[in-house]
């Protein structure tokens, strides 16, 4: 699997990231992160005003089965707080958020991108995941 970024026009960045590969200076906010994800540790603020909603800044590295966001350590004594957010969390409509690029901030949107030689639509598997809890439940 692969991480695709749908970005504004002008993005003149890389589209698709692959496992083993980081999306640097992303931006995301929280109340759109799955639930269970703890943004604590990324230390959110508020975009521009108390009214605004909460971001956090990561570094996305893609791996496996999902998106790792990864937060910069703010003293050389802390270690870099990190979280994962599984391809099956991010919905049909992805993540929104900003990617940074050359001193500039895109707003995009992240989806799964399935790797070449995959044959269901990624859409397809998402929702399946969503409808049918596998294995089924014992009675």
């Amino acid at each position: 699997m692969a991480i695709e970024i749908n970005a504004e026009d002008g993005y003149p960045g890389t589209s698709i990231y692959t496992k083993g590969t980081t999306i640097p200076g992303v931006i995301l906010i929280t109340q759109n992160l799955p639930k269970g994800i703890d943004t604590e540790p990324f230390k959110p603020y508020h975009i521009r005003d108390d009214r605004s909603p909460y971001v956090i800044e990561v570094d996305a590295k893609v791996e496996d089965v999902g998106l790792r966001l990864v937060g910069l350590a703010r003293m050389r004594t802390e270690s870099a707080a990190s979280q994962l957010v599984l391809f099956d969390q991010f919905g049909l409509e992805g993540l929104s958020g900003w990617v940074r690029h050359s001193d500039r901030v895109f707003q995009c949107r992240f989806k799964v991108h399935a790797a070449p030689g995959v044959l269901a639509e990624v859409s397809d598997a998402l929702v399946f995941t969503r409808q049918f809890q596998w294995p089924p439940a014992r009675h």
